[in-house]
């Protein structure tokens, strides 16, 4: 005996409707292919599920039992299939960094992750580590990666340092870099090209002028630190940036850090999310091994 979902669905139909024409519209398919199929399927339980001599047709006492273990087993397979096609969709991971440490998240690990969780979709959001926290604390973001923060800001999250006393120093490109050393104050005369807004480096700088009687001059801004860092490699203006990252960006070889300027910004890194991450912790161990390894 080999029963098949479509004579079950086509017989549940009909049972539901008492009515072939309107099993048929409803499954957009013929009367006769309605009919063939409940006729299969009576054939192969050898019962006859409708009493097709009344107006309208009726159940049997057959049928009647036939359509509890019809619906059963519709149900199952049902959520059989469900079952299986979410675990063949992509699951999304949705991860926020902080603008001035974008670049920390490389493609490598990026590969690393796809390669031990081949079923997950990367989303990534950047922003200020303090809006990234926000979403996370309201299940926006799955994880944050950004500059530590207090512990009130960070109340009810976990928190992994990933990086220990990142040092944030002064680049500029390699002619402007060999001219000697410089104070703060004369390599604000050409000026900075800096991420706008609230970025704990710019306003570092901005408290290291000031002790010394000086306004930050700002060239440009923008929040593209690849846009930065070309600026930076013509000569117009210096920057800042953590030591780690730009060693790792095809631009380093192009920039060269400014010893003794005065400037001093040391900072850590963090991984933040939710205390309970269910099938996610996996993907949090792989981030964590990744840093461990760079450090």
């Amino acid at each position: 005996m080999t029963i098949k979902i479509n004579e079950l669905t086509a017989f549940l139909t009909v049972a539901r409707t008492l009515s072939v024409q309107a099993a048929a519209q409803e499954l957009r398919l013929t009367q006769p292919a309605v009919t063939k199929l409940v006729q299969r399927l009576e054939q192969q339980l050898g019962a006859q599920l409708f009493d097709r001599t009344s107006k309208p047709i009726s159940l049997t006492d057959a049928g009647l039992k036939a359509v509890a273990r019809a619906q059963g087993i519709v149900r199952d397979v049902a959520r059989m299939e469900a079952d299986f096609l979410s675990l063949s969709q992509p699951q999304q991971v949705r991860i926020g960094i902080t603008y001035s440490m974008i670049s920390l998240f490389s493609g490598v690990l990026v590969s690393e992750i796809k390669a031990t969780f081949p079923n997950i979709q990367l989303h990534f959001t950047c922003d200020w580590t303090e809006n990234l926290l926000l979403a996370l604390g309201a299940g926006q973001l799955d994880f944050v990666i950004g500059v530590e923060q207090s512990a009130k800001s960070t109340e009810g999250l976990m928190e992994h340092t990933i990086v220990a006393e990142e040092r944030i120093d002064v680049f500029a490109s390699q002619s402007l870099a060999d001219g000697g050393t410089q104070s703060l104050a004369e390599l604000n005369e050409l000026g900075w090209v800096l991420t706008p807004g609230r970025c704990d480096f710019r306003r570092a700088l901005a408290e290291a002028l000031k002790r010394e009687g000086q306004e930050l001059n700002v060239v440009a801004e923008t929040y593209d630190t690849h846009l930065q860092l070309m600026f930076l490699a013509q000569g117009l203006a210096y920057g800042l940036y953590p030591t780690r990252m730009v060693r790792q960006l095809p631009a380093a070889r192009m920039l060269k850090a400014i010893p003794d300027t005065g400037y001093h910004c040391v900072v850590n890194i963090a991984l933040y999310h939710a205390p309970d991450l269910g099938e996610l912790a996996d993907i949090r161990d792989t981030i964590l091994g990744y840093f461990s390894l760079q450090t």
